[in-house]
């Protein structure tokens, strides 16, 4: 398992660098969600939040191999590590584009069916 962390906890870090010294890497991923004037900078809190968590999850593979963790640490340092890394970018978000998640949720032709057929359920009451 050590082995695995350590290297996702490596690529996400340099993934995150990489966006860091050139946003064009980051690509088109939400570019229709965010506003234009803010983009530069989700991309920048977006490539923050990479290299956060690159480092929560080099750092507990590491702890993991010298200290021996149990699954209450496991749950602990992640919850802790990735909470750090995503309130940055989640508060920005709020600040800037008016919801604190960065990302979309789009609904599925089975949701609309059921919540249009909610809505006539109250209709006819």
């Amino acid at each position: 398992m050590f082995q695995f962390q350590v290297v996702v906890g490596v690529i996400l870090l340099c993934y995150g660098y990489s966006v860091t010294k050139n946003p064009n890497a980051w690509g088109e991923q939400g570019r229709k969600d965010i506003q234009p004037e803010n983009w530069k900078a989700y991309v920048m809190q977006n490539a923050r939040f990479l290299i956060f968590a690159g480092l929560t999850i080099m750092t507990v593979g590491v702890a993991d191999t010298l200290f021996n963790l149990s699954l209450f640490w496991y749950v602990a340092f992640y919850a802790i590590g990735l909470g750090y890394a995503f309130y940055p970018f989640s508060r920005w978000m709020q600040e800037h584009e008016g919801t604190w998640w960065p990302w979309r949720h789009l609904e599925t032709e089975k949701e609309k069916r059921k919540r249009m057929a909610r809505e006539e359920k109250k209709k006819k009451k």
